[in-house]
């Protein structure tokens, strides 16, 4: 399997910690001088110029189906930032494939890779549900990941591989190009990508613009303290429909959203509700919401 070479004798190294995630850490070095004072509990690999990549496998122990293959981009200090689709590539099919015959794969998984001047090399698989590229596989293939695993409890699951994917897939998106992007305002005013940290750092979550049938959706992340990042999905029908789309919720956010687009049924489902502290038994970023007294940006619970 093509890996990036572990401990390698010349530079430049990629090194990380071994207990951290979301890239927390993660530099290159450039030369033996500075890796000798590397601290101890660092992996220390090759590094491998190029694009990462990331491609989600489903299987039953037998039968394997791979989907859509997408585009990582990532920010300066290594976190996703943007999501977007990418064409089939045979050479990374079959490796997943490989991979998920060697492992038995039961449920799903996504093989991350960097598309290197010397071919593909695997950095990693993700045994769990991914966070962000499940979305712009939806809005790129129409396929959704959860039906499809919802599928994978079929004994003939597999066996006809179409069959399977056209019961998970919502025809409507499956020739568009979707778009995952986080972004945030930068020193100067303007907007700019950033990883999932921009998210992270928010204490509460709201539907800011939603209009389906664009699509185009925009979630709000914000403290007290004034800060705001937004998580922008979209779709158009080519790769250029989908950059006039992402314009448009650049504009929305740096100008706001219309009075009466804010009276949608949709947008005000998001907004803050009273509910007793503690109360919420929904998923985990949502009850953390709950905790703090609101349904505001809970997917669940919300009214």
């Amino acid at each position: 399997m093509p890996t990036p070479a572990d401990r390698p004798e010349t530079p430049p190294f990629f090194i990380k910690p071994k207990g951290e995630s979301g890239s927390i850490g993660a530099r290159i070095v450039e030369t033996k001088e500075e890796l000798a004072s590397v601290p101890e509990g660092y992996l220390i690999e090759e590094y491998i110029p190029g694009p990462i990549v990331s491609l989600e496998m489903i299987g039953n122990g037998r039968n394997y189906i791979v989907v859509k293959e997408t585009y990582v981009h990532i920010d300066d200090v290594y976190d996703c930032c943007q999501v977007t689709p990418l064409l089939h590539n045979p050479e990374y099919r079959d490796i997943a494939y490989r991979l998920s015959e060697g492992i038995g794969l039961r449920g799903i998984m996504d093989v991350e890779a960097i598309d290197s001047p010397r071919g593909l090399k695997v950095l990693e698989i993700d045994a769990r549900f991914p966070s962000q590229t499940p979305i712009c596989v939806y809005y790129s293939c129409g396929v959704n990941l959860l039906a499809l695993l919802a599928e994978s409890a079929d004994p003939d699951f597999g066996v006809n591989p179409e069959k399977n994917i056209a019961a998970a897939t919502n025809p409507r998106y499956k020739d568009t190009y979707g778009i995952l992007e986080h972004v945030t305002f930068g020193k100067d005013g303007e907007l700019v990508s950033g990883g999932e940290h921009l998210i992270s750092a928010g204490t509460s979550l709201r539907m800011y613009y939603s209009d389906k049938s664009i699509p185009l959706e925009i979630l709000e992340c914000s403290r007290p303290d004034g800060y705001r990042a937004y998580t922008i999905i979209c779709a158009g029908k080519d790769k250029d429909d989908a950059a006039k789309i992402r314009a448009k919720a650049f504009d929305l956010i740096r100008n706001g959203v219309p009075e009466w687009k804010q009276e949608e049924p949709y947008a005000a489902a998001a907004r803050p509700v009273a509910v007793p502290a503690g109360s919420c038994t929904c998923l985990p970023y949502c009850r953390q919401l709950h905790l703090q007294g609101t349904t505001a940006g809970c997917f669940v619970c919300r009214p």
